[in-house]
């Protein structure tokens, strides 16, 4: 598969993989494929190979976005910039995540972005909505914590309600700059 992305980047793409639905078809396959080898590497104890295939996941999930294609599984790809977004400070990386993050926002499949599965708190949808607002936060960049806060209240307004105030508390006992803390306090005080 990766021969596969490498021989077809979105801008110069193969004859093959310009016929509709190629890119949808291979890009989700490869997800799905990706999915039963973390259960066996699950099963395993592979914890690195894991890590190694969610990353793949996120190379694949940003592929088919570039394609314009859906992501019709985000699960793996969720969890990847997840952990990258916890094992760093630095507000470039965290503003290079929240990019990523966008993207697959963007680019969910109908049935992930629809967010059937409401009263499941651990769906990757809600998941994505709530680490791209925290990832936008820790960037300590004012525009992105208003799109992202912006998209939070679209998507999930009952988890925004909530998720506001918590993140009004975080910004006050933490280093941020008074421009991101006015955005977080505005939309924590229901006028952002």
């Amino acid at each position: 598969f990766l021969a596969i992305l490498d021989r077809n980047p979105p801008a110069e793409p193969t004859e093959a993989m310009q016929e509709a639905g190629e890119p949808d078809r291979i890009g989700n396959y490869v997800l799905s494929f990706l999915q039963d080898l973390v259960v066996y590497a699950e099963r395993l104890s592979q914890g690195d190979a894991q890590a190694q295939l969610q990353q793949v996941a996120v190379a694949t999930a940003l592929w088919l976005a570039a394609y314009e294609a859906p992501i019709r599984s985000l699960d793996l790809s969720v969890n990847a910039l997840s952990q990258q977004a916890n094992q760093t400070t630095d507000p470039g990386e965290l503003a290079h995540l929240g990019e990523m993050m966008d993207r697959l926002i963007a680019h969910a499949g109908p049935e992930e972005a629809s967010d059937l599965e409401s009263a499941n708190p651990q769906r990757p949808w809600r998941i994505l909505l709530m680490n791209r607002a925290i990832v936008a936060v820790r960037s300590k960049d004012a525009d992105a914590v208003r799109r992202a806060f912006d998209l939070l209240r679209q998507r999930l307004p009952e988890d925004a309600q909530a998720f506001f105030p918590e993140a009004e508390r975080q910004v006050a006992s933490g280093d941020y700059s008074e421009a991101v803390a006015e955005v977080v306090r505005s939309y924590a005080q229901g006028e952002g």
